[in-house]
This record gives structure tokens, sequence and C-alpha cells, in this order.
């Protein structure tokens, strides 16, 4: 066991000195090399005999120089190469580019020739249906108002009553003006349309002339009152019709013939209309102070509200705050949808001492009022779930309430519809749509939607 160990290291000592000998013998190599590297290049700086012999000296730095020289140039040359290269590639980018701007343009100006194109077809197309329009129910209004009114005209001041003869001699009421009045209750029209064709005329005695004259006078007012109302509630429910479409414009004139006929709830929504105007409706405040104040004192709950909102917000007008919130509640209580808007505001903005700041309030009482048809309590609540104000942010329900509002011509909704289209927003993007939305606010009196037009580039 010793003799094994003995012999392993000396193998060991023995591969360990055969290791060191073969590194020495690499160092002395190396060092070999490197002189005689350190003597080429001294030999090739230091030209040879250059003390003796000065002829050999000038050869050899001429054709140093020359050796420079090209070098020098060659140098060069690569340059002039690799900048003639990137500037060439330069110049093929720079044409590219200016090849794919000048596309573009062609094609903003291709797409803005289409926009202005499709905004002057709509914009004929409306005019032309407000025309029709207007011209078929101003026809028809007047044809039944004329109607009505000769019923009026032509009865109200008869001096004797016209029966036919066959219904006296039937029902043999003669002499009886109550009974003949029992007779034709119930068949008014009938008995204009009789009374209207003369036809079988019977006079009374005259010592009934006086109480037939009166109950004739009676009964024909009656025929004549309804004829009108009818008339009045078919102008004021056009009217409506046709500001929930966005047609404001067409829905004044038959706001104008409701009103004139009585039609208490039209003095609120011209107002209304006449306060934050619509396309093709001027703002008119004193007028719509008036229209309101009108309605109030004859006991309309929205001419209340719309009252209570000049009270409070519309210049020009008397403010009154006490008075606007109790109108305002008042009209609220009996079911308006002016008041609940009004109420609403002061809740969602705080700016009343007697009115809590409630976000919650106020978005319950915008619901209700937007639930009944108020275009201004639509684009609030757009605003509150776009916003995330009070809800969750939602942005598909606040374009449902925008798109809600901008068909009844509201302005902003119109703008914060252009802006989803633009941004894509719930909707998919695009520029032509924008365009035309922004086109529509700007008609309906959006001064915003101009800006944008212009930075979309319609003129």
């Amino acid at each position: 066991m010793i003799i094994l160990m003995w012999i392993l290291s000396a193998a060991i000592a023995a591969l360990l000195f055969m290791v060191f000998f073969w590194n020495r013998v690499q160092r002395q190599q190396q060092q070999q090399q490197q002189q005689q590297q350190q003597q080429q290049q001294q030999q090739k700086l230091s030209p040879p005999q250059l003390l003796s012999n000065s002829s050999a000296f000038s050869q050899y730095y001429q054709q140093r120089q020359q050796q420079q020289q090209k070098n020098a140039e060659a140098l060069s040359q690569n340059k002039l190469k690799k900048a003639e290269a990137l500037l060439q590639k330069k110049k093929e980018k720079a044409e590219a580019l200016l090849q794919k701007q000048k596309l573009r343009r062609e094609r903003i100006m291709q797409q803005q020739i289409e926009a202005e194109a499709l905004l002057q077809k709509q914009q004929q197309q409306k005019q032309q249906e407000r025309n029709e329009l207007l011209q078929k129910g101003a026809a028809a209004l007047l044809q039944k108002q004329k109607q009505a009114m000769e019923v009026m005209m032509k009865y109200s001041l008869c001096k004797y009553p016209l029966l036919t003869l066959d219904h006296i001699s039937k029902s043999n009421l003669l002499g009886y003006p109550h009974a003949i009045k029992m007779f034709f209750r119930g068949h008014e029209n009938r008995l204009a349309e009789l009374l209207s064709q003369n036809a079988g005329s019977y006079v009374m005695p005259q010592h009934y002339n006086r109480a037939s004259s009166k109950m004739q006078e009676v009964i024909i007012s009656r025929v004549a009152s309804v004829r009108l109302r009818a008339v009045r509630d078919e102008a004021a429910n056009k009217a409506k019709q046709l500001c929930n479409d966005g047609k404001c414009a067409n829905a004044f004139v038959l706001l104008e013939c409701a009103i004139k006929l009585g039609h208490l709830p039209s003095h609120a929504l011209m107002a209304w209309l006449l306060i934050i105007g619509r396309e093709g409706v001027a703002e008119d405040k004193k007028r719509a102070f008036e229209l309101a104040e009108v309605g109030a004192r004859l006991g309309c709950n929205d001419s209340k509200g719309v009252l209570a909102w000049c009270y409070r917000y519309v210049d020009g007008c008397k403010q009154d705050e006490v008075h606007s919130l109790e109108l305002a509640r008042e009209s609220s209580e009996n079911g308006s949808m002016y008041g609940k808007y009004l109420l609403g505001e002061l809740h969602y903005s705080g700016s009343s001492d007697e009115v809590a700041h409630d976000h919650a309030q106020a978005l319950a009482l915008h619901r209700l009022a937007a639930a009944q048809g108020l275009a201004d309590a639509q684009h609030r609540l757009g605003y509150m779930y776009f916003s995330g104000d009070s809800v969750d942010r939602n942005c598909a329900k606040a374009l449902r309430w925008w798109q809600q509002a901008a068909a009844q011509g509201h302005p902003e909704a119109l703008y914060m519809v252009a802006l989803c289209h633009e941004l894509g927003h719930s909707v998919e993007k695009s520029r032509l749509n924008a365009i035309r939305w922004y086109g529509l606010a700007f008609e309906a009196g959006c001064s915003d939607a101009a800006n944008d037009l212009l930075r979309l580039g319609v003129k």
C-alpha cells in the first residue's frame, strides 16, 4: 500500500514538472515572437541605410507620401460613395413620403366632397319634407278650422230654430224646446248637418222664439266647440310628434294654432323651444316667458315648470329663486317633466340652499323626465353615464341616451353623438359619420361643431 502511494505521488510530481516546463517553453516562444514583430516594425518604420544613403531616404519618403495619398483618396472615395448612397436613400424615402401625403390629401378631398354632397342632399331632403308637411298640415288644419268656424258663425246668431219636419212630426214634440233638446242629445253633429242644409225648416210659435233660439245657440255652440277642440288636439299632437322627430320648425305653425285654440300644454312646449332654441327656431326668451306666464296663470302644470326655469336661469327675466322652487315642486308633484328636470338639476348642482346636493336624487328625477321624452334630461343622463357620475361608467348607455335626445334635435346631444363616432366610443369609428353628425349639430345651433368641422377639413 505504501509503495502504491509512493508511485502515485511520484507520478503526480512528474506531471506537475512537465506542465511547468511546457508553460515555460510557451512563454519563451511568445517572447521571441514579440521580439521579431518589434524588429519588423522597426525595420518598416526606419528605412535601411538612411544615414549612409540620402537618395534612398528621399525615394522611400516619396513612396511613403504616395502611399498615404492613395490611402487618403481611397478613403475619401469610400466616404463619398457612402454619402451618395445615403443621400439617394433619403431622396427615395422623401419621394415615397410625398407620394403618400399626396394620396392622403386626395383621399381627404374625396371624403370632404362626399361629406359635403351628403350634407347637401340631407338638407335638400329635409327642406322638401318640411315644405310638404307644412303644406299638407296647414291645408288640412285650415280646412277643419274653417268648417268649425262656419258652423259657429252660421248658427250661433239664428233668430228662429230650424228643425226638420220629419223629426218634429215623428216625435210629436211641437212647442216644447226642452223636449227637442232631449231628443237631439248625442246627435249634435246630425243636427248641425240638417241645419246647414236648411231642409224642411219649421218656425216655432212666436212665444217660444226666445227660449228656442237660446237652446239652439247652446247646442250649436257645443257642436262647434267639440269640433274646434278636435282640431286643437290634433294640431297639438302633431306638433308634439314633430318635436319628438326633431322637426321643431315644422311644429311651430301647429303650436301657434293649438295655442290660439286654447291648448295649455302647447304654451309650455313652445316656451321651452324658444328658451333653448332648435334648428329653424330662434331663441326668444321674452316671448317664452310670456307664454309660460300665461299658461301658468291658466293652471297648466307644464307651464309652471317652464316658468320656474325662467325665474332661475333665463337672462332678462326677474330672478326669483323662492318662487321658482315653489313652482318646480308643484309642477313636479303634478307629473310635469319640466318640474322634474329643474329639481333634478338643482339636486345635481347643489346651487340652492333649500335643495340638498344629492346626485342619486338627481339621477332619479332625470330618469323620470327622460322617460316622459324631455330631450334635455336625456342628454344629462347620457353625460352622467359617460362620466360615471353617481352611476357606473357605461359609454353604451350614454350613447343610447344621447341618440334619443339627438332624435329630437338637441344640439349638444347631436355633438356628443358625433364625438362618439369620431373617437369610436361604443360605436364603429367613422370619419364620415362624425362629419354628418357634426353638420347636424351645427345646423341645430351648436357653435362648437363648426370648429370640429373645420378641423376635419369641411368648410
